[in-house]
């Protein structure tokens, strides 16, 4: 699941910023296969960080992952190109992913999108009480003993 579309890069940014960074073919239009995969990259970037606190894909996606999300893909688009600007959002969304994981940021999320702690993956069982207490037993026994006779 993307965080961002292309839409909402173009309005952060400007179509012209965008169109300029991922535009391959030289027609003045942002490439959506550039777009997509940068958003990507950003979106895999984000769940490494995430995937240790949240279950993913988040059940909504906090106005802070969409701000770091706008960060990154900015950042992955200007290639060698990045200004001084899109290389100090890119290392805030970076340390901000880092805080996120360690648990030192929250980002609004509730006990939906909380991970469940992981496992070794393989089954596992906790001992309970049996379906019968002991005096059940005992006289279940009591009275099979007389029925085997």
């Amino acid at each position: 699941m993307s965080y961002i579309t292309q839409s909402e890069l173009e309005t952060a940014y400007g179509v012209n910023e965008i169109a300029d960074a991922a535009d391959r073919d030289a027609d003045g239009v942002a490439d959506a296969a550039v777009v997509t995969a940068a958003i990507g990259r950003a979106t895999g970037v984000i769940d490494s960080h995430l995937r240790s606190r949240f279950t993913l894909p988040l059940v909504s996606t906090p106005d802070l992952v969409r701000e770091i999300s706008l960060a990154l893909v900015r950042y992955y688009l200007a290639a060698t190109n990045a200004n001084e600007r899109t290389k100090d959002d890119y290392k805030q969304a970076i340390l901000w992913l880092k805080d996120i994981r360690e648990g030192k940021m929250d980002i609004g999320l509730d006990e939906t999108d909380t991970a469940v702690a992981p496992t070794s993956g393989g089954a596992e069982f906790e001992h309970g009480g049996g379906a019968f207490d002991e005096d059940a037993l005992n006289e279940f026994r009591g009275h099979s003993a007389g029925w085997r006779r």
